[in-house]
């Protein structure tokens, strides 16, 4: 499996996102920064209408403070989101392979299986 030669590390949250601290992945020291790049895979709840929104980023923080402030688009409408979870990656071609999965059908699934 694909998945295997990449580092994953899943963090399932379940406060609102301003109040949650988001964790960074363990240093390795004299390593060089640049090789531990990691990418995150993460979903969203809108407590508006209660929908997900699933996307990818290399800077969670920044994304995250993006959608809370009403920056991005697609999210905009429904302020007052939730992380639900993040999903941490060291394999970018991975991570989008995870983002595309979980929006397909049985990725929602297997959501509503996770948090409902």
């Amino acid at each position: 499996m694909a998945e295997s030669s990449a580092l994953l590390m899943r963090y399932t949250f379940t406060g609102i996102v301003g109040s949650a601290r988001i964790r960074r992945p363990p240093r390795v020291f004299g390593a060089n920064p640049t090789l531990l790049k990691m990418y995150y895979v993460y979903i969203l709840q809108s407590k508006k209408d209660n929908k997900y929104y699933i996307g990818s980023t290399a800077d969670l923080e920044r994304r995250i403070r993006e959608h809370q402030s009403g920056r991005v688009k697609s999210t905009k409408h429904k302020l007052s989101l939730e992380l639900l979870c993040y999903e941490a990656y060291s394999d970018k071609l991975i991570t989008q392979k995870r983002e595309k999965y979980l929006k397909s059908s049985d990725g929602h699934k297997d959501i509503n299986k996770r948090f409902n």
